[in-house]
């Protein structure tokens, strides 16, 4: 899969794209919204990784502009922020409460559903979304 992994902290974006790269996927990094979104828009990625607190754009527009592509890619949210998260629920297919297990990660990575982001999406704690 092609993933663009979205993290202005450089610990956690080593980590997450040591661990893809490792797990055998074409792993693009940005510490930036502003750059991440103007990436996805001009190349979508399979999967979008990002974190909602970014430096020059939220991941929430990130979000917006990957819901735009064609094909429009798989968006995963991740925040320490419960309420943040909560709120920013139906511009993803799955989010991510950090901390985060690899597990956790690699499920919310699945298979894009055919229904879009508000339908079918899957948090990462294991738990069903209700949309």
């Amino acid at each position: 899969m092609r993933i663009f992994v979205v993290e202005d902290d450089v610990d956690l974006r080593e980590f997450l794209v040591l661990l893809l790269l490792t797990d055998g996927h074409d792993v693009r990094a940005f510490r930036n919204g502003q750059t991440a979104a103007e990436a996805v828009v001009q190349s979508p990625p399979d999967v979008v990784l990002c974190d909602l607190k970014l430096p020059g754009l939220p991941g929430e527009e990130v979000a917006k502009a990957a819901s735009g592509a064609s094909p429009a890619p798989r968006v995963v949210l991740m925040s320490s922020e419960p309420a943040r998260l909560e709120h920013s629920q139906s511009l993803a297919h799955a989010t991510l409460r950090k901390p985060f297990g690899i597990g956790q990660l690699m499920e919310a990575m699945g298979p894009v559903p055919l229904a879009g982001p508000a339908k079918g999406r899957r948090s990462g704690r294991g738990e069903r979304s209700r949309a």
